[in-house]
């Protein structure tokens, strides 16, 4: 019955790049509330467009790829720039990449190894890094995403490996000097209570970059800051974890020291 719903919800356009591991974990979770076919397909359908449904509706891959082939070697920024502007959360963080890298190389010195869970569009964001020589692994749960990235680091030579993988279902097994999960647990935890402490505890890293907005979709001010610092605090100090804050308008960054 998994297949079943899983082919169902890969007929919509809007979820025919996800990976099999987070179709059929959210056709799994459907089956258990629902049991007939025709219903489950319809919960996991309102699941995904919940946890993911925004973000698709942002993402075109035949522009970001059209974008990639223009990339001028010469002039990487400016091309990453637009690609970055393609989605809310990236374009967001524009005007503070310069200032943010020199910040957290600071504090966890530059790295030769990153992971990049759920990655989403933060791999455009490599000329900002200002690092050589460097292993990045990244992943995503969209296959076409995943794609462009591969492309990306394929044209400008980074040395990387990518793949489509559900962090719900299982962390990278990767070491690396530090990991990126940037506004990234508030979703893991809508999904499943308790996942974004599980997630954090099973990245290999000494050094582990999380980030949350400030700011609501609308650009208000919700208290969003405070309630995200609270919860990261409490994980830090359940997990005798270091933490170090970063903090610029729309996002804050927190530097859990393992």
């Amino acid at each position: 019955m998994i297949d079943h719903v899983v082919a169902q919800v890969r007929v919509s356009r809007k979820y025919r790049n996800l990976c099999d591991e987070t179709l059929e974990r959210v056709a799994r979770w459907a089956l258990a509330r629902h049991p007939s076919i025709k219903a489950a397909t319809k919960a996991a359908k309102r699941k995904l467009h919940q946890v993911y449904g925004a973000y698709a509706a942002q993402v075109d891959v035949g522009q970001v790829d059209a974008l990639i082939d223009q990339l001028d070697l010469e002039d990487l920024k400016s091309g990453c720039e637009v690609i970055l502007s393609c989605h809310k959360s990236t374009a967001e963080r524009l005007e503070i990449l310069d200032e943010l890298f020199d910040a957290l190389w600071k504090i966890t010195g530059q790295p030769k190894s990153i992971m990049d869970p759920a990655c989403g569009f933060n791999p455009f964001v490599w000329p900002w890094m200002q690092l050589s020589d460097v292993m990045y692994y990244a992943c995503d749960i969209d296959r076409a995403l995943i794609g462009c990235v591969e492309r990306f680091w394929a044209k400008i030579g980074v040395e990387g490996q990518v793949e489509c993988r559900d962090l719900l279902v299982s962390v990278p097994d990767v070491e690396v000097d530090v990991a990126f999960l940037l506004k990234t647990l508030p979703c893991l935890e809508q999904q499943e209570k308790g996942a974004g402490l599980r997630v954090l505890e099973a990245i290999r890293a000494p050094f582990v970059v999380v980030s949350f907005p400030t700011l609501s979709l609308g650009g208000k001010d919700r208290g969003m800051g405070w309630h995200y610092e609270g919860v990261i605090t409490q994980m830090a100090k359940q997990s005798l974890w270091g933490i170090h804050r970063l903090s610029f308008e729309g996002e804050t960054f927190y530097i859990l020291e393992k």
